[in-house]
């Protein structure tokens, strides 16, 4: 293996995803994704979405911290150049009858954000 596989290999160990290898090693994300592919090794990729799980007795009121699903990475911008945030914390609104998920609802610039979230425990 040479320099760069070593890094590489190093990089993926750490949890490090296409584009931040990409970023850390100055190559673009196309040569690490095809890299990673060629090795048969999965996606670092981290949507943030359930983590960590809530607990299986969530309440309508509970507050939830969690990064939306919308945002593909802390740091990326809107159209105006407003810096998206990492994370929200919003409001859990509504729960499914059968507890098979719940509502949380954010408020973000002025507009609020709704994203459901599966209950991990239904008892």
């Amino acid at each position: 293996m040479n320099d760069t596989e070593t890094n590489r290999r190093m990089l993926y160990a750490q949890g490090c995803n296409d584009r931040e290898i990409a970023d850390k090693l100055g190559l673009t994300r196309n040569i690490v994704m095809h890299w990673r592919v060629a090795r048969d090794l999965p996606s670092n990729y981290r949507t943030g979405k359930i983590s960590p799980p809530p607990s299986p007795r969530v309440r309508i009121g509970d507050r939830i911290t969690f990064t939306p699903t919308a945002f593909v990475t802390k740091g990326d911008c809107l159209r105006d150049g407003t810096i998206l945030p990492g994370k929200v914390t919003g409001k859990v609104t509504w729960i499914h009858p059968r507890r098979r998920y719940y509502l949380v609802e954010a408020e973000l610039f002025g507009m609020v954000l709704r994203e459901c979230f599966p209950i991990a425990d239904r008892r």
